[in-house]
């Protein structure tokens, strides 16, 4: 969530915020003792900014290629692959100043990754980019991955950690709340099955009622939770087969011929971070509120 620390561990990682408590290490280089070695190693894609603007693309990638080592000689070849790979030659004489905010979120992850930095961290790469540009992104980071580098990515989307990330962590309120790859994630705590039966647009509410009424004899562990438009929502917290789950909704679709079709799914990830930072917040409130009582309470019999 927005204020969860992302940006913060990010700036951390990177040497812009001191630490008071802990270590930072980087392929054995420490932060604290080997801080020009660790910074060697590491590309960085900040959420904001980034980059010169009073500079062209192409002027911004000879600078940071040039500050990473990149030898002369081999600099414009290195800025020329990475241009025709995000489709921005038309774009690369342009002032950064001047260029859309898609193009801009373009050549700052290619500052972070010229040079193959073994090491590149990225804050929200594609944070405010439309569909299309965030796509071209995520492709970019596949073959910047596949080249070897180790990415350490933050995001708000549940679909980009599932498309790159081998490992991820939940964070919730500075805290990191669980680690693993997302299946092993979902397997933990994404302890419901979700139902969804779709009905024919036109179905009446009696036919609506007649329908619930068959899930409910059939499948009483199920949970009706909502009706949206022509969707009727389930959750089953209980271990049932998806054999037996499918076997049983065709049957019932031979039996009500207003619905059109059904979906059963495990809970996404996306489902299961709301969960997580549901119950996070919830143990919050609940001690804050303990500690109000406290005080309350304190004062009361001081007064006796």
């Amino acid at each position: 969530m927005n204020g969860a620390g992302k940006s913060t561990i990010v700036r951390v990682l990177t040497g812009q915020i001191p630490i008071e408590t802990g270590k930072v290490v980087v392929h054995n280089a420490d932060m604290s003792t080997d801080p020009d070695e660790l910074l060697g190693m590491v590309g960085y894609c900040p959420q904001n900014n980034g980059l010169l603007e009073f500079l062209s693309g192409r002027q911004n990638l000879r600078f940071f290629a040039a500050i990473r080592g990149v030898p002369r000689k081999f600099i414009e070849d290195e800025i020329d692959k990475w241009l025709d790979v995000s489709d921005l030659l038309e774009f690369e004489n342009i002032n950064i100043k001047n260029c859309a905010w898609g193009i801009k979120r373009k050549v700052c992850l290619l500052q972070s990754i010229i040079g193959n930095p073994p090491v590149i961290m990225l804050d929200a790469p594609a944070s405010g980019t439309d569909v299309i540009t965030r796509n071209a992104l995520v492709e970019t980071l596949h073959q910047v991955k596949e080249m070897g580098s180790t990415l350490c990515l933050t995001t708000h989307s549940t679909e980009e950690v599932e498309a790159l990330c081998d490992y991820l962590g939940i964070l919730v309120d500075g805290k990191i709340v669980t680690t693993g790859s997302a299946e092993e994630v979902k397997d933990s705590f994404g302890d419901k099955i979700l139902m969804q039966i779709v009905l024919d647009q036109q179905v009446g509410d009696e036919a609506v009622e007649a329908i619930k009424m068959s899930v409910e004899q059939i499948f009483p562990s199920f949970e009706f939770i909502d009706r949206y438009l022509h969707w009727l929502n389930y959750e089953l917290t209980d271990r049932v087969s998806n054999v037996e789950i499918h076997e049983t909704l065709e049957k019932l679709k031979r039996d009500h011929v207003n619905i059109i079709d059904y979906f059963v799914n495990q809970q996404s990830l996306d489902q299961v971070f709301h969960k997580l930072a549901k119950v996070e917040n919830v143990v919050k409130v609940d001690t804050s509120l303990l500690q109000r009582i406290f005080t309350e309470l304190q004062k009361v019999f001081s007064k006796k």
